[in-house]
């Protein structure tokens, strides 16, 4: 079962979107339950829609470590794949449609601890195996095993796909202890191939190296940038950069700033930091600092920083951040023992985002707008408004006076923006564009 870090992180790799581009969250996929100790083990595979949870299947297994969700751009469909751990280690991967909620398929891998995909294959990595093979290729659309990938004889932790290559976060186990990590590896395997092409030590501070996000940047070098909860690390080795920030999960890089979440002994801090190192925004929270509790990451629709705190038995709430203030600003209850958690981006510009419900419904039209804009406050659930620009800077806020609030833009820029209503207990966000 993967190790719970006190910051580590459930985003998959990829930049913000950019003004061009428009995407929303439909759902969040979660999985839930397991437990070692009782017989007939279940793990519940469910969704979080419009704060309302819908459990979608329920499957034998002991824990689950991670939910991940693909585009399947020939079927047209979207795909949340849960992992359903067992302490047997024969692992399922259980695969829905998750706009009918309909199973599709499973398939058996054994230690299975991250996954990614791309149209065509799916990468397994596994960990705590004895002289196996740690990464397994599969045909994405027919969930049968392609080919094993040797070379990589080392516990995986993470695994992110950039054009053809696949790269492996990896770890020498240490002799004492076998679950925990001595050395941090990163392994590039081809996809087309199967074949290790290169695997770079990255040192004892990259023990327990995780949570991958890959970026082409702007110098046209490949960077990687990971999570360890240790120390911090940069490498450079041909076209290739590998960093991390001291004790901090990099939950999100875009082409300006790095976003974190760092910790200490005492707290857990939001951070934003310039990309060249120059200027870092600290922000404290109330996030409870339980080992057990926090896996973090970056809704980058609305520039908010996300958390699911969870005991793993008694409770799970999913909460939303503020970066402006560092509050929690939205909580979602999910019931107990939440193991997992992905957003369902989609392309599209919806009327909110998939946080309010029926009872706390409003409309904003015109959008896109020009000179001005109205928020229409169905049922007066919400007191007060502000809108953030693309830098997470309240640039105007006010008080729902009326059930129809008028909105001037005349000083407003060309481009997108964040509207976002508060009321008692409630909060609910859409984006809006100036044209």
């Amino acid at each position: 079962m993967k190790k719970a870090l006190l910051i580590t992180s459930l985003l998959t790799a990829s930049a913000f979107a950019s003004m061009a581009q428009t995407e929303y969250v439909k759902q969040y996929f979660y999985t839930a339950g397991g437990n070692f100790m009782a017989k007939k083990n279940m793990v519940k595979v469910a969704v979080l829609l419009d704060t309302k949870i819908k459990v979608i299947d329920s499957v034998y297994g002991d824990f689950s470590n991670f939910a991940e969700i693909f585009y399947d751009a020939p079927g047209k469909r979207y795909i949340g794949t849960a992992h359903i751990g067992r302490a047997s280690g024969k692992d399922l991967l259980v695969r829905y449609d998750l706009d009918t909620y309909d199973r599709i398929d499973s398939i058996s891998v054994n230690n299975v601890q991250a996954i990614d995909q791309n149209a065509t294959k799916l990468i397994v990595a596994k960990a705590f195996i004895n002289n196996s093979v740690y990464v397994d290729i599969y045909n994405a659309k027919t969930g049968k095993l392609v080919t094993e990938v040797y070379g990589i004889s080392n516990n995986c932790k993470d695994i992110k796909i950039f054009g053809d290559s696949a790269f492996v976060a990896n770890s020498l186990p240490k002799v004492s202890n076998p679950y925990a990590d001595s050395l941090g590896y990163i392994s590039i395997v081809k996809i087309s191939t199967g074949m290790l092409s290169n695997s770079i030590n990255v040192g004892e501070k990259a023990a327990g190296i995780d949570n991958l996000i890959i970026r082409k940047e702007m110098d046209n070098r490949l960077h990687i940038y990971f999570t360890s909860n240790q120390d911090s690390v940069m490498k450079e080795t041909g076209n290739l950069v590998i960093h991390s920030l001291k004790k901090s999960a990099v939950v999100e890089v875009d082409n300006d700033n790095i976003y974190s979440f760092d910790n200490s002994q005492s707290n857990v801090s939001l951070a934003r930091r310039t990309k060249d190192g120059l200027k870092k925004t600290t922000i404290p929270t109330t996030i409870p600092t339980d080992i057990y509790a926090n896996t973090f990451y970056f809704d980058r629709t609305t520039k908010n920083y996300l958390t699911l705190v969870s005991d793993f038995a008694t409770k799970s709430n999913l909460d939303f951040y503020s970066i402006a203030t560092g509050q929690s600003s939205f909580t979602i209850d999910l019931g107990t023992s939440v193991a997992a958690l992905k957003p369902d981006y989609r392309p599209g510009f919806p009327t909110g985002l998939a946080i309010g419900s029926a009872e706390s419904s409003f409309t904003v039209f015109p959008n896109p707008f020009k000179d001005q804009f109205t928020i229409q406050n169905t049922n007066n659930a919400y007191q007060n408004w502000e809108i953030l620009n693309v830098d997470g800077i309240i640039i105007a806020s006010g008080e729902m006076e009326n059930f129809e609030e008028r909105i001037s833009t005349e000083n407003f820029s060309k481009g997108m923006y964040l509207l976002n209503l508060r009321g008692n207990n409630i909060s609910n966000s859409i984006k809006i564009i100036k044209q």
